[in-house]
């Protein structure tokens, strides 16, 4: 089963039924569900695919490659044959594509790993390309796990500048999408749950069992020493960069609070300009962090880094302090113990995240994606200590939304009608502007607050999982 991914299905059918050969570029982080997409897309099409392996000389790649093609072309003399090189193997394939009569996908998937001891293989690709397979109705696929590789070694390379025809970034899965995996067996709440610690990655949801509760997943994909969430931090963050201590002190630093560019130099005591701004921009093509400009009182041109990934996240704040208990095998049930009994504050500020990250399935529910201008926090800081808006929607029609997001099990109570005043009176509005309120809370407000009519409009978690 495939969930989600139509838009991108949509675009690699639309490139396949063209008269031309297509090279496409697809990347994201691990455990994303690129394979799972190209192999749902190849099924009924002719196709070759292969998988690097990482960390084995060129030569071990190249009798795996074989390896696999041998078991596709049912040919057992292939693996008889002697392939030293790309040139050589590159050749052979050209051959078999020659006899094809329909468009052939040729997929090479981990392609990081095919090139890490091969500098020349890009433009080896590049000579096949433009002198053979874009003759012969290929659908050529490179796809790789280390974002950066993919984009300034591949896409942005000097040998194949130009001639990609289609880039493919893929992305957690939405809300709505997410609800796929549970076949109606679970609350909405506790699928914002599993949301709000692990993200929208597809992999981590195909280990839920949906016939238990969301304590009791948790419990074993987090906090036992075999759990896939306890033992997955290292390899997608050490099989991503190839300095990992510098990046992880990046992200402990971004755990705190969103921080300028000037201000982790300062922490990694290091020059702001050239490798600093790498590690960031690394980060981002990761989705691991995003950076963005704080909408403020007085404008600026700062731009703040904030971390996105919540498995990341959720794994410092609450699984990295327990390690040792967990690698012991402790008998105590870790989560119900240890984390249930005081993570509703961080609920709230995961749920904040939450709206911010997902802040396109609000203004669309709120009906207003065509009219958006600017959203994000707002801030304002001075003597007294300065305050927040969780999310500031700016429209194109001179309209403010102010939006407070409130994590609660129950729902929210007309305490919050109090909060939402005391932050109104301190804004700056500018003249001729309205101001419309929004409250978006899991389960809504009270009957005291709507009998009130204070908010403009009052968004509950199932609007977030609507089809969109």
């Amino acid at each position: 089963m495939i969930v989600g991914r139509e838009q991108e299905l949509r675009e690699l059918n639309d490139n396949y039924k063209s008269n031309n050969s297509g090279l496409i570029v697809i990347y994201g982080r691990r455990r994303i569900g690129k394979s799972s997409l190209i192999g749902y897309y190849v099924e009924k099409k002719p196709f070759l695919s292969f998988e690097a392996l990482e960390g084995i000389s060129t030569l071990k790649q190249i009798e795996h490659f074989i390896a696999q093609m041998s078991a596709q072309i049912e040919d057992e003399f292939l693996l008889q044959m002697k392939f030293t090189t790309w040139d050589q193997v590159f050749r052979y394939i050209t051959e078999k594509l020659k006899h094809g009569k329909k468009k052939h996908v040729l997929f090479f998937d981990e392609f990081q790993w095919m090139a890490s001891n091969q500098s020349s293989l890009v433009s080896l690709i590049k000579f096949f390309w433009d002198t053979e397979w874009k003759k012969l109705n290929v659908q050529l696929i490179l796809c790789g796990s280390i974002a950066s590789f993919m984009v300034d070694k591949v896409i942005k390379s000097k040998a194949l500048y130009g001639r990609v025809d289609l880039e493919l970034l893929i992305t957690e899965l939405k809300p709505v999408e997410l609800l796929k995996f549970f076949d109606k067996n679970r609350s909405l709440h506790e699928v914002l749950k599993y949301i709000l610690i692990m993200g929208g990655v597809p992999k981590y949801f195909e280990l839920i069992n949906k016939n238990e509760s969301f304590e009791k997943n948790i419990q074993k994909l987090a906090f036992s020493s075999s759990g896939y969430l306890f033992n997955d931090y290292e390899k997608i963050f050490y099989a991503q960069f190839k300095e990992p201590s510098t990046y992880e002190k990046i992200v402990h630093f971004l755990l705190k609070k969103p921080q300028s560019l000037e201000e982790i130099s300062g922490h990694l005591k290091m020059k702001s300009s050239g490798g600093v701004k790498r590690y960031l921009k690394n980060l981002e093509i990761a989705r691991f962090i995003r950076s963005y400009k704080p909408i403020q009182k007085n404008k600026t041109n700062i731009i703040k880094y904030k971390m996105l990934d919540e498995y990341l996240i959720f794994f410092h704040k609450y699984i990295l302090p327990h390690k040792k208990q967990i690698q012991n095998n402790s008998p105590n049930n870790i989560f119900a113990s240890k984390i249930k009994t005081d993570w509703t504050p961080w609920l709230g500020i995961a749920f904040e995240n939450f709206c911010l990250k997902y802040n396109v399935v609000i203004c669309d529910a709120l009906g207003i994606k065509d009219i958006v201008n600017e959203v994000g926090p707002y801030f304002e800081r001075n003597d007294t200590g300065g305050f927040q808006i969780d999310l500031l929607i700016k429209r194109t029609d001179d309209t403010w939304m102010i939006c407070g997001c409130k994590y609660y099990e129950g729902t929210v109570g007309v305490e919050v009608i109090n909060e939402f005043e005391n932050k109104l009176k301190r804004i700056e509005v500018p003249r001729g502007v309205s101001v419309e309120k929004v409250l978006i809370s899991v389960n809504g407000a009270n009957s005291s607050v709507e009998k009130l009519n204070y908010f403009n409009r009052i968004l509950k978690i199932k609007d977030f999982f609507k089809d969109y």
